[in-house]
């Protein structure tokens, strides 16, 4: 998947009469309360950063009041497993991932429960590249002066990431496949103790979220060597993608979509879907993101399914090359 969404204002609008059609039994009745939004993930990353930024934009513009709660651990599964079991009334939601909806099926021997059975999509809600910076004690400023580095070191170059199974995993573990270098893979319960260790020189490298490490790169704690999507990103337009800077072919993207337990009566879904177009049309939240490298989603049901299957037989190469399981 290209880093940026083909995002048009028809397609993010085409769904807001949806509002108006559900019932006026289930508008008056919804919201009745909160919204528990369930981030699978720790704070500090991409996946807190999107939720948060649409939790507030949506608050503004519609005066629903969102809890937005950091529930982190195997690879999104503890989190995703939580919003899968709640009640099916509208008031959980989960910030889908690469990871929960297409990747950990594959990753995981024993799944707590079945994304595809358990969880609805109400859509995609945005998508973007990740980002390759090294640290300050790594002497490289190009992709092939990183893979130099590794080769030339008995131990390799170590790479975090926020979790095992993630897109920031996954990244570097394509990067190893296609480069053959030694990259030691560290995974990290959250994005922001990960990024403290780079910045401090107790990891290398990472191949995080670009919204993630952009601040980090712009400001110097971290040098950025390239994106991992098929084009270069407009918030860095100076940095080269990996596959200009020596691995043709190679391309990874993280995506975030809003999700729901599966049981969901459709009007009140409908009324989520309409609130979340309504939000990624705004054009504070869209200039919001793409100066942080996130481009707005615009796929709703089948064509989301459709993007998500698509997903799948994308990854599978991967771990089955790179003989990853995670338990």
């Amino acid at each position: 998947m290209s880093a940026t969404i083909g995002t048009t204002r028809r397609g993010v609008l085409g769904g807001a009469l949806a509002l108006a059609a559900a019932p006026a039994v289930a508008q008056a009745a919804f919201p009745e309360r909160p919204i528990r939004f369930i981030v699978p993930f720790g704070t500090g990353g991409a996946t807190d950063i999107v939720a948060r930024s649409f939790s507030q934009r949506l608050t503004e513009l519609l005066g629903w009041t969102i809890a937005v709660e950091n529930r982190p651990g195997a690879g999104g599964n503890l989190g995703a497993e939580q919003a899968a079991r709640a009640p099916a009334d509208g008031h959980t939601w989960l910030l889908g991932t690469v990871g929960i909806v297409a990747t950990n099926p594959l990753l995981y021997r024993d799944m707590p429960f079945d994304p595809q059975r358990d969880l609805r999509a109400v859509g995609l809600l945005g998508a973007l590249p990740n980002l390759l910076v090294v640290g300050p004690g790594v002497p490289a400023r190009t992709l092939p002066e990183l893979l130099a580095v590794a080769r030339s070191r008995p131990a390799g170059l170590t790479f975090s990431s926020s979790g095992n199974g993630t897109t920031s995993h996954l990244s570097g573990e394509l990067l190893r496949l296609m480069s053959g270098a030694n990259l030691v893979h560290v995974p990290y319960r959250s994005a922001g103790q990960a990024h403290t260790d780079i910045i401090a020189g107790r990891i290398d490298f990472t191949v995080d979220n670009l919204p993630a490490v952009i601040g980090f790169a712009r400001g110097g704690q971290m040098t950025p060597i390239a994106v991992t999507g098929a084009a270069r990103d407009p918030a860095l337009p100076g940095i080269p993608t990996i596959a200009e800077a020596g691995l043709p072919g190679y391309e990874a993207t993280s995506w975030f979509a809003l999700m729901l337990p599966a049981g969901v009566p459709a009007p009140v879904a409908a009324r989520i879907e309409a609130a979340m177009r309504r939000v990624l049309a705004d054009e504070a939240l869209v200039n919001g993101w793409r100066q942080r490298g996130i481009a707005v989603g615009d796929r709703f049901g089948a064509a989301f399914e459709s993007f998500a299957e698509a997903e799948r037989i994308r990854w599978r190469d991967v771990i089955t090359r790179g003989g990853i399981t995670l338990g």
